[in-house]
């Protein structure tokens, strides 16, 4: 059956991908409304979406009312609002012979059920000549899901005991003399194979349809092909690929691919190429013919570093080292630099900011004929020995409110022993 789509509650234009279907059929879920849900957790479409969807209270042609994330509960089901049946028969597409591998690959437009496939019903030849029933390949599905049968030719043939005769379908066709030399056609009796309908949709006749190639024309645009090496073009007796190397599966829906071994029957799947690489990446590698866009991580800055640049387009985060304060006085010129105590701390985009412990504090004592230097309010960083000689020579005024050393100043007596008592700033 082909799903055309399982809604979400009320909200249009929100289908499952085609992939996601054909899991869906072969596991029997969407034949018919009342046994067809859909879950999701709370808060699975975010707090931000806002689709548009009709309302109930509505009547058709009325303005829509918006629906928001919020209003999906989770753990709940909601049923399908719309399942539309399958009535179309499968239709094989294309089929490749892989005389590398002895086998034959099959390749149809919606998934289909191997366990319907009619033994003998498929046969192969060339143009003019005897065609050769296959009645001994098994048969598997392929990278495709169930849209991909693979028969294989090698597979020994049994008597009616059920014992090996020791012919396969594969030495069948060589002594036939189906060997690549002239073109490959398929052909098959109506009703060779069914889809999951249900009721099921057995496939119409085949007759002499030729073997296909994979295409391995170069991507072209902002495109990008999803493999290791260069396509095989010998398509009547392709070569395996290298040691060590591989041609991928094409592109799933959710802009992922799947390794796998070298064939050289499945295409070369082109993508677009990635337009940015996402937050905290940066670009590594253009976009190539062979390869999307490459992008890397960032890197942390370590400790005792911030973050002063990049992170974006071709450059990698840059990290600096934060800003040392200075603890002593540091020469050789003169006077020398003072020594410093932290303003701001080093964290993330930020460098850590120093400030002279060069600073005279405010005076303490009201009335005083010259200012009293107090204790250090900048913390212990500046609470040292060449701080405490600085403030004595530059921390105290005169009777005319002039800087001058606080040996010097002419104090009250109550002012001295005042000053006395704080000597230890």
């Amino acid at each position: 059956m082909a799903i055309a789509n399982i809604q979400l509650g009320r909200l249009p234009n929100a289908y499952l991908a085609q992939p996601d279907l054909d899991n869906l059929k072969v596991a029997g879920v969407g034949h018919q409304l009342g046994d067809t849900w859909i879950f999701m957790p709370a808060g699975a479409l975010g707090a931000a979406t806002a689709a548009r969807a009709p309302s109930a209270a509505t009547t058709a042609g009325a303005p829509s009312a918006a629906v928001r994330g919020q209003e999906v509960y989770g753990q709940r089901g909601l049923v399908a609002q719309a399942v539309t049946p399958d009535t179309a028969p499968p239709l094989l597409l294309r089929h490749t012979l892989a005389f590398a591998h002895a086998a034959l690959y099959l390749f149809f437009d919606e998934a289909v059920d191997i366990a319907t496939l009619s033994t003998g019903a498929v046969s192969l030849g060339v143009s003019g000549g005897a065609a050769v029933p296959l009645a001994c390949s098994a048969a598997a599905y392929g990278r495709w899901l169930a849209r991909e049968v693979i028969l294989d030719l090698r597979t020994p043939c049994l008597d009616a005991r059920g014992n090996a005769t020791g012919a396969t379908d594969w030495s069948s066709l060589r002594t036939a003399g189906i060997n690549g030399a002239a073109p490959t056609v398929l052909s098959a009796w109506g009703g060779y194979i069914a889809d999951y309908g249900i009721p099921a949709n057995e496939a119409a006749a085949v007759v002499a349809m030729a073997k296909t190639g994979p295409d391995c024309s170069p991507c072209v645009g902002s495109t990008f092909k999803f493999m290791s090496a260069p396509c095989n073009l010998q398509y009547l007796n392709p070569q395996p690929c290298a040691s060590g190397t591989f041609m991928s599966a094409p592109c799933t829906a959710h802009g992922t691919f799947m390794s796998a071994p070298c064939a050289a029957q499945y295409d070369a799947a082109c993508s677009r190429c990635s337009a940015a690489c996402p937050g905290d990446t940066y670009r590594l590698a253009e976009c190539t013919p062979e390869t999307d866009l490459v992008c890397a991580a960032c890197r942390d800055c370590p400790t005792s570093t911030y973050i002063s640049g990049g992170c974006g387009g071709a450059q990698d985060r840059q990290c600096s080292p934060c800003t040392v304060c200075r603890a002593q006085p540091q020469g050789p010129i003169e006077p020398p630099l003072p020594p410093q105590y932290q303003l701001t701390d080093c964290f993330g985009t930020q460098d850590r900011t120093c400030a002279s412990c060069y600073v005279c504090p405010p005076p303490r004592i009201p009335g005083a004929a010259a200012a009293i230097a107090a204790p250090s309010p900048l913390g212990p960083a500046c609470d040292t020995a060449a701080v405490r000689t600085w403030r004595d020579e530059h921390c105290c005024k005169d009777s005319e409110r002039r800087p001058v050393a606080c040996s010097q100043a002419p104090l009250r007596e109550d002012a001295i022993a005042a000053r006395r008592a704080h000597r230890g700033f």
